[in-house]
């Protein structure tokens, strides 16, 4: 009967979403997951909720950051820089949806269990997406289907997109938490890491461990790595189109994750957009998610070539 209700009051959600014009805000409800047995916040916004929508209009799933959730999209500057960017640089329409998982859930399936409350990536590619699909009849196809996210939500979303290379044809992302080797590597490598970095080894090694929670052991891991995954890749044409951005004094070092990521590219010669900022701290989103709201509208435009 709930989940019944659940989805009644989804589709009512999505009939008055789009009957409205103008709308600046998010729209946001809950989704009873039966995979995770609870109810999960999400929120929908449109590029431009002036213009009627289409059956199968593009669609952007955003990954929250480390102690995030649903309301990162808006509470980031996404949502108003989206509401300004969308008729001022006529955008096309498309349809961008945030949703909660957890402080350090990086997105991925704890102890790789695909079910119950901790089943995040279980529960995102088998059924939010085909909720959100079927609700607010969006995108179900490649072509016309992305990823963004910020920090941890940045290495979720190239995780996830890379992952699922047969699912999405793009993935953006501010920040990406993108780490320099395996999470499970020797502690005094990491203490050398820590050392270089702001973050510093005493909080440094709190994040540590709450993401060895998640990730059991080395091979476990090494099958989440976004770059290790984009390494398996054989063709450009299969993966997804990338933007990645990061400052030079980011507080955690993601730096170092980014170059690592990109010179896998760099090797291969495969196309991506990038922006590097020496000065810039983890907090470079404040300017950066202009930029990468116009790299999902690019990959829109593609889209309909």
């Amino acid at each position: 009967m709930r989940f019944g209700e659940t989805l009644g009051f989804g589709v009512l959600g999505a009939v008055l979403f789009f009957s409205v014009t103008a709308q600046a805000l998010p729209q946001c409800q809950n989704h009873y997951s039966r995979i995770r047995g609870k109810d999960v916040r999400f929120c929908v916004q449109r590029s431009r909720p002036e213009l009627p929508a289409e059956i199968g209009e593009p669609v952007v799933y955003f990954f929250h950051g480390i102690t995030g959730n649903a309301d990162s999209w808006k509470g980031n500057g996404y949502a108003e820089a989206l509401d300004i960017l969308g008729p001022e640089e006529n955008m096309p329409p498309f349809t961008v949806v945030s949703f909660d998982t957890s402080a350090t859930s990086f997105f991925s399936d704890r102890n790789e269990e695909k079910a119950g409350s901790r089943a995040y990536e279980t529960w995102f590619v088998r059924e939010f997406m085909p909720y959100i699909e079927k609700t607010y009849q969006v995108c179900a196809e490649r072509r016309c289907r992305g990823t963004g996210g910020l920090s941890m939500g940045g290495y979720g979303a190239l995780k996830t997109a890379i992952k699922y290379k047969e699912l999405f044809s793009f993935a953006g992302v501010n920040s990406a938490a993108v780490s320099p080797f395996n999470v499970w590597n020797g502690l005094p490598e990491w203490n050398e890491y820590f050392g270089r970095h702001p973050v510093g080894p005493w909080r440094g090694h709190a994040l540590l461990q709450e993401i060895r929670g998640v990730f059991r052991n080395k091979e476990q891991y090494d099958r989440n790595d976004p770059v290790l995954l984009l390494e398996a890749i054989k063709n450009e044409e299969e993966a997804p189109r990338l933007y990645l951005d990061v400052g030079g004094k980011d507080y955690f070092g993601f730096q170092e994750g980014y170059f690592r990521l990109t010179k896998v590219l760099d090797e291969r010669r495969w196309a991506y957009d990038s922006f590097f900022d020496p000065h810039g701290g983890h907090d470079i989103v404040q300017d950066r998610r202009w930029w990468l709201i116009r790299f999902f509208r690019d990959q829109v435009l593609r889209s309909a070539l």
